[in-house]
């Protein structure tokens, strides 16, 4: 798995410098019309957030990937976190379900606002109606459950879903389901996490 991510970080890198290019030369030409100059623009950031999204998963298990761990006060990140996606998705309901009270000591919270973000991405993207989600502190370990009434996951897909690029439903492309890295990036960030608990 390693060489796998240093190529794919390699890829990511050499991938930038033509992005760059694009966008100045996209910036500079006045022959488009405001149309193709928005839809080229849309595509240009559609492989930046893909690059990135590469790039962050490549980063991760990297002995030199230091962590800036934290004591935050867990109960009220995540209640303003979820406040602040649910004004964002009006349609939705995002809520808490379980919430321990207490400080965890040895957090990441930039990495968990990853986490968080992608968990909720994703139940987002899947649900019907309701997202829940949950925190359990037990010891030194904090357990962050994001769940949804969604259709869920076949059994025989549960072992793939934190694979990089695994779609499990065809319909769905990077215009309406990300990159295909979400789960991977939380997957890769809970390892590292875990190293340091």
């Amino acid at each position: 798995m390693p060489a796998k991510k240093q190529l794919i970080d390699g890829i990511a890198h050499e991938l930038r410098t033509p992005l760059v290019r694009l966008r100045y030369r996209l910036e500079m030409s006045d022959n488009l019309s405001a149309a193709e100059s928005q839809a080229l623009n849309r595509d240009i950031s559609q492989l930046e957030a893909l690059i990135e999204e590469l790039l962050t998963y490549a980063r991760l298990d990297r002995p030199q990937n230091e962590l800036h761990l934290s004591e935050p006060d867990l109960p009220l990140w995540l209640s303003t976190h979820l406040a602040d996606i649910q004004a964002v998705t009006p349609d939705k309901t995002v809520r808490i379900k379980t919430l321990a009270q207490g400080h965890y000591a040895a957090l990441d919270m930039r990495l968990m606002e990853r986490v968080l973000d992608n968990l909720l991405n994703n139940a987002l993207r899947y649900c019907h109606s309701t997202v829940e989600t949950s925190l359990l502190l037990s010891g030194n370990r904090a357990t962050l459950i994001v769940e949804d009434d969604g259709p869920g996951i076949a059994p025989e897909n549960r072992e793939h879903i934190f694979e990089p690029f695994v779609r499990l439903d065809p319909s769905r492309d990077r215009s309406t389901g990300g990159c295909g890295l979400g789960l991977a990036i939380v997957h890769s960030i809970a390892l590292a996490m875990g190293r340091y608990g």
